[in-house]
């Protein structure tokens, strides 16, 4: 039975449509099609296979055993439902029953009694440190056991980048997104101009390659340069590329200060125009002119739903926000880069006016150079401003190590450091003894670039500093520390024992006294004194710095090897001294080299700086330093908070560093334990809800975001008398309090409010069947049976059956119905025992629940129908049915294609590509014999038609027995010759 006579529309019946309101999408109208008569089989054979599963179901519960159970807790689904009380057993990973499992026995028990058991939070905005995510301390303690990359248009382009991370080990899952910026950057560079279009198209094909690959959408940070300059219609015709994939675009805009309100209709237009969700991301006014404009923004969102465009957006819950100090930089002093930006500073006649527009551009986002904080140097402007910059050689020790070497790694084996002060007194001594780790008490920063290019670790009491070979495109690979020390006056030593994997390549040591502070991206401190070891060229080299400039006092041959060898490097009396040594022999007399350096200068009588002149001085010293702005007002935060779509999001992302910003260690605990349980902004289920449920939907996620049986087992479960975030902006690094146990895909990665160690973190990926979507809030019910279609051969039937019914009410939790699949040649038959929360969009439905494989084998399952799913030109919608332990089941839904001639060529088309017809001329045959058939169909003189079709076949025949095409190919074609020549008759 082919299906081509016979067959009707059918439609999944739906309660609601979708309306303007963005949280009333759930309910739409699908236009699937059945075989009426197997349709009504099913109808009864429906009631048939519940009655008769029923014994076996109380059985299958009553011996059921789980990997882990969690017993008495109150669960907060994600939905924005009410909250109630059920254990939970969770089996593979998954989310295998919910209720009373009182009888039922698992290899690990919780007690959550007095706790809530919620989703784990869901970080769709996440700037994380990779090699944070190992261990992924700073998430795990705020609940979060997902976080999506690639924010604010950055990250590779190349996501395959992202996804590697998992062979590390991940602490928590990851996503990313496309970045619109590192797109733009990559193809047009760093210049104000306009894009060709043949370097849109390239762009457009970035994109679509980034959607392939499994990106949850475009983002894109148009605040910054060079992406700045782009155009509103560049945007678009660029992010356009990602519109068959029914994804968002997410967005940091232009401008969050004066222009905030043109900057959100802008967004919207991008999205609207390019057939995206928009998306503002860490949404805010910015500035105390502007406070109370979110009236307008949150407006536009508004009106931008009401008219059909769903939008979206996500908020920190903090009034400081952190980017760099170029923030505060006119964008037209920023074209063409660093260098050129610098070369505007240093003309007499530009200088005065870039004074004047950063500050105005600094009093449109903060009152003050007060309110302007830096975190790494835990000051303000306005304390630069009244400090100056007099270089007085008080100062620290400061370790760089670095990777010029774009073919070779390097290991950096460290196993003593010593700094003493004028005195001879111990200010700082380590030697890795009994250590596991670079210990953060005594190391204030372990910085990589990139990222993930170095790593520190201990072994056998060394401490190693292992280096990756260096990107094409970036300028090195390094990392950079500080021991942990008080600051020394004038005169100090330092020695470190230490060996290197490799000589003769482009990697470097430098090891700097008398130091403030390194300088923004780079192992260079603003001011200092110390030594170059380079490995490539065998030098030792004397370096002084002052006010981010550099001194080179000579150099030495270092007759470096592979052997221990030790250092030691001095500043006294006006001198820089450094003794290099292998450690076979006894330390030498003599000093390697020797230099004068300047005498510390009397402090001079500080000049009156304003504060666009501090900015620049500070960007020509130390680089765009991390900034914090005190920008905002409660007022406006929580008018964007309450907005219906509006996700929790930290702008900030796993992280071990101590100088960031507090939002990296506590944003879901603060927003849970200050905004809901002290201030009473929002209740506990809707700002559960705007950590995982609403993101889910945002990115779109399909089996992460809910409690819900057939769910990933994502699992936060928290104190809510105790959750709140310790973090501040002096001292950030003080993890959330409150956060008792994290499960990631089933694992305890945090059990008792300590790390397990377990890294049980996946690389997720979006497929084609994952739509942005509102939530769904309405009423469900919806019905469909029919046979299932192989995608590959879409008029061959799989053997697989399905049948499903299900309604769930506007305050259900779950789902009620049934739903079967049966294959016999797969020896597959499969009956729904449970339901978890169905969710619906246009054209699209998932579920997810739990059953009974062949009578008495539980198992979970989840259920995606797609009428729309990309690169798919079929009209039938695909099924996707994922059984635990079990193959997937794929296929569509409906009926065998109608044949046709046009049909038939694309089949001789694809199967000319797939090399199943052997060459040009076989295939050339064919479409002549098809073009024929077609002419003479279209023409009505179906003898001739149906003369020539019979040729055609003969044809086949006769190419088939030659090998010139495969058997299953004419077999295809002769199904389809057959077919027509039966119609016409």
């Amino acid at each position: 039975m082919n299906g081509s006579e016979g067959s009707v529309p059918h439609h999944i019946n739906a309660l609601a449509q979708r309306g303007t309101d963005p949280q009333q999408g759930g309910m739409i109208m699908f236009k699937l099609r059945q075989l009426t008569m197997m349709a009504a089989v099913f109808v009864l054979l429906i009631g048939t296979f519940s009655q008769a599963s029923v014994g076996n179901t109380v059985q299958a519960q009553e011996e059921a055993v789980y990997d882990t159970i969690i017993r008495n807790g109150t669960i907060i689904d994600g939905s924005g439902q009410p909250q109630y009380d059920a254990d939970i057993g969770l089996r593979n990973g998954v989310i295998a029953k919910i209720g009373d499992l009182e009888n039922a026995a698992a290899e690990k028990e919780v007690d959550a009694d007095g706790q809530f058991v919620t989703p784990g939070f869901i970080e769709i905005h996440s700037h994380a440190s990779t090699s944070a995510l190992q261990e992924a301390q700073s998430s795990l303690t705020q609940g979060v056991t997902t976080e999506i990359l690639n924010v604010d248009g950055g990250g590779p382009t190349d996501l395959q980048e992202r996804f590697d991370l998992e062979e590390e080990g991940l602490g928590i899952n990851i996503g990313a997104h496309i970045g619109f910026n590192s797109v733009w950057e990559e193809v047009v560079g760093e210049e104000d101009r306009r894009a060709t279009e043949d370097e849109i198209s390239e762009m457009q094909g970035l994109i679509t390659e980034g959607m392939e690959d499994g990106a949850f959408g475009v983002s894109a940070g148009l605040f910054y340069r060079p992406a700045y300059y782009a155009t509103t219609e560049e945007v678009i015709d660029v992010v356009s590329a990602a519109d068959d994939w029914r994804t968002y675009f997410q967005h940091h805009i232009r401008n969050e200060n004066n222009d905030v309100v043109d900057a959100t209709a802008e967004t919207i237009e991008i999205g609207e125009e390019a057939g995206l969700v928009p998306h503002i991301t860490h949404m805010k006014v910015m500035g105390p002119d502007n406070w109370g404009k979110s009236d307008e923004t949150v407006g536009l969102i508004e009106e931008a739903n009401d008219r059909g465009t769903y939008a979206t957006a996500d908020v920190y819950p903090y009034l400081r926000s952190q980017t760099g100090l170029t923030a505060i930089v006119p964008p037209w002093v920023e074209d063409g880069g660093w260098d050129a930006m610098l070369e505007r500073f240093a003309d007499p006649e530009l200088r005065p006016q870039i004074e004047a527009e950063i500050e105005d551009i600094m009093h449109s986002r903060v009152e003050g150079p007060e309110d302007v904080y830096f975190p790494t140097r835990q000051m303000t402007l306005a304390d630069y401003m009244d400090e100056g910059f007099n270089y007085t050689r008080d100062g620290q020790a400061l370790l760089g190590f670095l990777n010029f070497d774009y073919d070779s790694d390097i290991t950096f084996d460290i196993d003593e450091i010593n700094v003493q002060d004028s005195e001879g007194n111990t200010a700082f001594d380590y030697d890795f003894t009994d250590s596991g780790e670079w210990e953060s008490d005594s190391f204030e920063q372990l910085f990589s670039y990139p990222s993930d290019a170095v790593n520190y670790n201990v072994e056998d009491n060394v401490g190693k500093v292992e280096i990756d070979e260096r990107m094409q495109g970036n300028a090195s690979a390094y990392g950079k520390t500080t021991p942990v020390m008080d600051e020394l006056e004038n005169n100090s030593e330092a020695y470190m024992s230490f060996k290197v994997s490799d000589v003769g390549n482009n990697q470097r040591i430098r090891f700097w006294l008398q130091a403030d502070d390194f300088s923004s991206g780079s192992s260079f401190p603003v001011n200092g004194y110390g030594i170059e070891l380079h490995l490539g060229n065998d030098e030792l080299t004397l370096y002084g710095r002052e006010d981010g400039s550099s001194t080179n006092y000579g150099s030495v041959d270092a007759d470096m090897t592979t052997d221990w060898h030790s250092l030691r490097v001095r500043v006294e009396d006006g001198q820089l001294m450094a003794r290099l040594w292998n450690d076979e022999s006894e330390e030498p007399q003599e000093w390697s080299m020797t230099a004068d350096i300047p005498e510390p200068q009397e402090e001079e009588e500080q000049e009156e700086l304003t504060a666009g002149e501090t900015t620049m001085r500070i960007l020509e010293t130390e680089g765009s330093l991390r900034s914090i702005y005190n920008f905002g007002h409660e007022d406006d935060f929580e008018r964007i908070l309450n907005n219906p779509t509006t996700s929790i999001a930290s702008d900030g992302g796993a992280t071990t560093s101590s100088s960031t910003h507090p939002r990296r260690y506590g944003t879901q605990p603060r927003a849970l334990g200050n905004y809901v349980r002290e201030e009473g902004l929002l209740d506990w289920e809707t700002m559960v809800q705007k950590m995982t449920g609403l993101p889910a939907s945002t990115i779109g996620i399909t089996d992460r975001g809910f409690i819900a049986e057939g769910m990933t087992a994502d699992i936060t479960i928290f104190d809510p008398d105790t959750v709140i975030d310790n973090a501040t902006f002096d001292d950030p690094k003080q993890y959330a309090d409150g956060i008792e146990h994290v499960l990631v895909n089933g694992e305890f990665a945090m059990e008792n409010a300590e790390l397990t160690g377990v890294q049980a973190g996946k690389a997720l990926k979006r497929d084609a069947n994952m739509p942005t979507r509102p939530m769904t809030t309405e009423a469900v019910d919806i019905e469909n049976a029919g046979a299932l279609y192989d995608m590959d051969e879409p008029n061959s039937a799989t053997g697989a059956e399905i049948a499903f019914s299900l309604q769930q009410g506007e305050e259900d939790v779950e789902a009620d119905g049934s739903f079967t699949v049966q294959d016999e040649e797969a020896d597959l038959d499969f009956e729904a025992t449970g339901f978890g929360k169905t969710q619906t969009a246009d054209g699209w439905t998932s579920f997810t629940g739990r059953g009974l494989l062949n009578d008495d084998d539980e198992r979970t399952f989840s259920v995606i129908i797609d009428e729309n799913e990309t690169g798919i030109t079929d009209d039938r919608p695909t099924v996707t049915i994922q059984i635990e332990g079990e193959d997937e089941v794929r296929g569509f839904l409906g009926d065998a294609e109608p044949s046709s001639i046009d049909g038939m060529k694309e089949l001789v088309d694809r199967f000319a590509d797939e090399g199943e017809i052997e060459d040009e001329e076989t295939a050339r045959l064919l479409q002549t014999h098809l073009n024929t058939v077609g002419h003479y169909e279209e023409s009505g003189d179906m003898d001739k038609a149906v003369k020539h079709m019979n040729s055609f076949k003969q044809l086949l025949d006769y190419q088939e027995a030659e090998g010139t095409i495969s058997a299953d190919a004419a077999d295809a074609l002769m199904t389809h010759a057959d077919n027509l020549l039966e119609a016409w008759e």
